[in-house]
């Protein structure tokens, strides 16, 4: 779990950065980060409810979704955003047995 809750870290670090070096993305950055930021907090704490394990899994989705979008459009973008991408891909793989 200590893994994943880094990883979270470091998503919300790369959204903070994102909307600072491309400001037309701060409200859905800004999104991110308060859904990222209360599920992290709540996972420090204690547990996930599956409710909440399926909310940051749809909005880590639809953000990793979002910013390759716009990759797709402006291919300077992708030093910055596929190491976010990765790192979302990262939680949302499946555990292999």
């Amino acid at each position: 779990m200590s893994a994943e809750i880094a990883v979270l870290d470091e998503i919300y670090g790369r959204c903070w950065a994102i909307s600072v070096n491309f400001p037309d993305t701060g409200p859905r950055m800004a999104s991110a980060r308060t859904v990222i930021g209360r599920i992290k907090g709540e996972a420090v704490k204690r547990g996930l409810t599956p409710k909440e394990i399926d909310e940051l899994a749809e909005e880590i989705a639809s953000l990793r979704q979002y910013l390759s979008e716009i990759m797709s459009d402006y291919p300077e973008t992708k030093g910055e955003f596929m190491p976010q991408i990765k790192a979302i891909s990262y939680l949302l793989e499946p555990v292999s047995k």
